[in-house]
């Protein structure tokens, strides 16, 4: 696959430059008035929603104003709350805010750096830390619920599909129909062949063994903090508004979707960190995280916003999974 710039994969939600300091003022107040001196800077990361840190003296939080919906900012905090029961390295979340119509979440600043930005500064890492994160997302994976769906508030899963993977080829199948029309985002040919792809292999995906883990959707390096070190080790998972309940191979295909930003012995590392905790990993799971991501890379190509950024690259992974199961 053609390298990507981290800095250029994916367009940015035009909501981050519409935060006002009379807003971010207004929240600081509504959620403690004794900080009346703080300081404030933009955090990197978010597509949707914008991050600030928020400090004075004593005391940081990360203030989080969502541009998503309601459901979206109270899934956020039901599972970062259901989260501290459970050995995940998650943030604590504090309080869900209002404000001029906007929801504000107030969260536990993680003081570190993004695995991203570590990777960026171009010293290697250790193989223990792919390690620690194969173990992270195996404890989470280890969660599982009755039914897959959505999840909503409290930590309730929805009804919106009975099989995740049925569901997820429908919806790879409405989106490849609509780019029939906007050739611009994906030309015909490409569309063609990722119909054969589908009608070969989606079979790997629908074998794969139903257990419904906590899925967290958007699991690769800008989302996972690491100690800004250098003995780096994993801190913490953050942005987890879009988890549901399903098959967590779709977080290895999400993680491993730039693997040449890893050293090489990465994808081995990360493995018997994850068999170290989770043994429901599938022999095959590179394959099958590729099908799953097809899915992501349809929901970036299917927004009505015009993102050229998030589309190249959208179309670049496409055309390197077409590659690697020899579609011509």
């Amino acid at each position: 696959m053609k390298y990507i710039h981290p800095h250029d994969r994916f367009s940015h939600h035009t909501h981050k430059n519409n935060i006002s300091t009379d807003v971010i003022n207004q929240a600081v107040y509504q959620f403690d008035p004794s900080l009346k001196h703080f300081n404030y800077r933009c955090l990197d990361g978010g597509f949707m929603n914008a991050n600030f840190l928020i400090e004075n003296k004593n005391k940081k939080y990360v203030f989080r104003f969502y541009s998503s919906s309601s459901e979206t900012a109270e899934r956020e905090k039901g599972i970062l709350t259901f989260l501290e029961k459970k050995e995940v390295k998650a943030p604590k979340h504090y309080n869900l805010m209002k404000i001029d119509q906007t929801l504000v979440a107030v969260i536990e600043y993680i003081d570190g750096i993004n695995f991203e930005n570590k990777l960026l500064k171009g010293n290697s890492c250790p193989p223990h830390l792919y390690f620690e994160i194969g173990r992270e997302l195996a404890k989470i994976h280890s969660i599982t619920f009755a039914r897959p769906g959505f999840i909503g508030k409290e930590m309730m899963v929805g009804n919106e599909y009975d099989d995740f993977a049925f569901f997820l080829k429908g919806f790879i199948f409405r989106t490849l129909k609509m780019l029939e029309t906007k050739p611009d985002r994906l030309d015909l040919k490409t569309i063609e062949r990722l119909v054969h792809l589908m009608d070969k292999q989606w079979c790997i995906v629908e074998e794969c063994k139903s257990i419904n883990q906590l899925v967290h959707t958007d699991f690769n390096p800008k989302n996972l903090m690491v100690a800004n070190d250098p003995v780096a080790h994993l801190l913490a998972v953050i942005d987890w508004e879009f988890a549901l309940s399903g098959n967590g191979v779709i977080d290895l295909g999400n993680f491993f979707r730039f693997s040449y930003d890893f050293e090489t012995k990465s994808e081995v590392q990360f493995e018997q960190g994850y068999r170290s905790i989770n043994q429901t990993l599938p022999k095959n799971w590179r394959e099958v995280s590729r099908m799953l991501d097809i899915a992501n890379m349809c929901s970036f190509l299917e927004r009505p916003e015009n993102y050229q950024k998030s589309f190249f690259t959208a179309r670049n992974v496409l055309h390197a999974t077409l590659d690697y199961f020899k579609i011509e």
